[in-house]
């Protein structure tokens, strides 16, 4: 694959690529400087006599784990920030389905979900960021779950859905809720963004601030609410789950489609919610200029 990726100025751009189909539509990660307002011009280079390799990472050392969730889930599924592969249960080739921004799982709700072990990338104790691009196909149960590193309630961190009056959710269609455990292990469960409609897409984000001692809830792209909150605070050695609360056994199940799954050891900005979710979101595609002869 000789593909590469260049700025105006036709400097080499950082890319991972995510799928790449020769006969048929691929998708890339381009990592960009700079995004000023207005437009950006981005060069790709394809059919070089030489090779294209990425250079540097498109993923910052602040993400701890980043998921596609776009190759096949009976095998390992990669994580393209650090080593903390995700293994699919009960889950085949099957589960792939097409997304916006190409590939993602769709989970059934009863017996699916995904794991990794603990790892010291994933302990986090300070202030943290967890994305998730997904479509919940419908509130058949209390809660569905999306990310939780924990287990028992014992959450280092954990994003979920609620359904309208289960768990102190009063919105008529739904909510959103960061769980955690403090360093001295009292439980906290902080109900935030309103409205989370089913049946269709949204980019859902919860930046926890250790130095502010609040969780900030983003609804596509969008600010949603912010409530108080201590840091977590604890590193407990427990697995990664994705789209179930490990609680002994397998609960609280996710129904739907994930797309994108990310977690951070840092307070990603307002800017970047509203990039990511204009990013991944249907019809945001770039324009595509006609094509050049001017080699790379």
């Amino acid at each position: 694959m000789d593909v590469c990726f260049a700025d105006s100025s036709q400097t080499q751009l950082a890319f991972e690529r995510d799928v790449y189909n020769a006969a048929g539509n691929s998708a890339f990660w381009i990592r960009i400087p700079t995004l000023p307002s207005g437009s950006t011009t981005v060069y790709m280079y394809y059919n070089s006599q030489s090779t294209c390799p990425s250079t540097g990472s498109v993923w910052d050392s602040n993400f701890r784990a980043v998921y596609h969730l776009s190759s096949d889930p009976s095998a390992s599924v990669p994580d393209s920030a650090n080593s903390n592969a995700l293994t699919g249960i009960a889950m085949t080739a099957a589960n792939l389905t097409s997304t916006q921004t190409g590939y993602g799982f769709l989970l059934d709700g009863t017996t699916q979900y995904l794991t990794a072990p603990d790892s010291p990338t994933l302990q986090i104790a300070s202030s943290l960021s967890l994305e998730v691009v997904y479509k919940l196909s419908a509130y058949t149960l209390n809660a569905h779950y999306l990310v939780e590193k924990g287990d028992s309630d014992f959450d280092n961190y954990s994003l979920y859905l609620k359904r309208t009056g289960a768990f102190g959710c009063t919105s008529p269609i739904g909510c959103a809720a960061f769980e955690f455990r403090d360093a001295g292990s009292s439980y906290f469960d902080i109900t935030g963004a309103r409205d989370v409609t089913p049946g269709t897409w949204h980019t859902l984000a919860a930046n926890v601030d250790a130095t502010g001692g609040k969780v900030d809830f983003y609804l596509d792209g969008s600010f949603s609410e912010s409530l108080p909150a201590s840091l977590p605070g604890n590193m407990w050695p427990q697995v990664l789950s994705i789209g179930r609360q490990s609680f002994g056994a397998s609960s609280f199940l996710f129904s739907g489609t994930m797309d994108e799954v990310r977690i951070s050891s840092t307070l990603r900005s307002a800017d970047y919610f509203a990039f990511v979710h204009d990013n991944v979101t249907a019809g945001s595609t770039p324009t595509i200029g006609a094509e050049e002869t001017q080699p790379f």
